[in-house]
């Protein structure tokens, strides 16, 4: 065999591995068998506590040391403002009904369109909705 073609072959059984110790490390902290491969094949994973699909909706927070449970305003408020089917089954998922119904209530940052979405979801009236409430 040529030189070339045994650094591949050796380039490829490392990889192998490495994909494999991946996903391993994946099934460990996500707690079933989940690739943790990016489109690009890096294996990365930022912050266990929120799944890879919805960390881009945290993109001014420093994902490494963030908690989602030790700020459910925060992460609730970032979610329903703009998050997609998959982040508010998360949503739901991760917090209770009446921590989200909290949240609609409370969240001033909320824009109007979503503030009037989750309103008529948990059938809360406008003046019960912080983020609906006129200007004075």
């Amino acid at each position: 065999m040529s030189n070339s073609v045994e650094q591949t072959l050796l380039l490829a059984l490392i990889w192998h591995r490495y994909v494999e110790l991946c996903e391993r490390a994946a099934s460990r902290v996500f707690g079933h068998e989940r690739s943790a491969l990016t489109e690009s094949g890096a294996c990365y994973i930022l912050n266990p506590m929120i799944p890879q699909y919805l960390q881009t909706l945290f993109w001014d927070t420093n994902l490494d040391s963030f908690d989602p449970l030790a700020f459910p305003a925060y992460t609730i408020g970032r979610i329903l403002e703009y998050g997609n089917q998959d982040a508010i089954a998360w949503l739901k998922d991760t917090f209770s009904d009446t921590q989200i119904m909290d949240v609609v209530r409370t969240e001033r940052r909320l824009s109007r369109r979503s503030a009037n979405l989750w309103a008529l979801v948990y059938g809360l009236s406008p003046d019960q909705v912080a983020a609906l409430e006129l200007a004075s």
